[in-house]
């Protein structure tokens, strides 16, 4: 939402109580790509999380959320994937 309050209240004119009140569609895109890891499904657009987990053979480091903010961006992530030592 853009503009306006959080609550509209229809009048006894039958208008909203803020016409200024618009939905904006905000779509993040593909999540941008993580060595050596994969991505959950899920959707791209505003307050969808997603999560990174590394591939077998591969451990982690760093919070693996992310989530599509209003900016039309992902969060920021420290999540890295890096060879076991054997």
């Amino acid at each position: 939402m853009v503009g306006g309050p959080a609550t509209l209240t229809c009048q006894g004119n039958g208008q909203w109580s803020s016409p200024a009140f618009q939905c904006d569609y905000i779509d993040c895109g593909t999540p941008n790509p993580i060595s050596n890891a994969a991505v959950s499904g899920g959707g791209t657009v505003l307050g969808e999380k997603r999560v990174y987990s590394c591939n077998s053979g591969y451990t982690s480091s760093g919070f693996p959320e992310i989530m599509c903010q209003q900016s039309g961006a992902w969060s920021a992530t420290s999540f890295i994937c890096y060879a076991v030592d054997d």
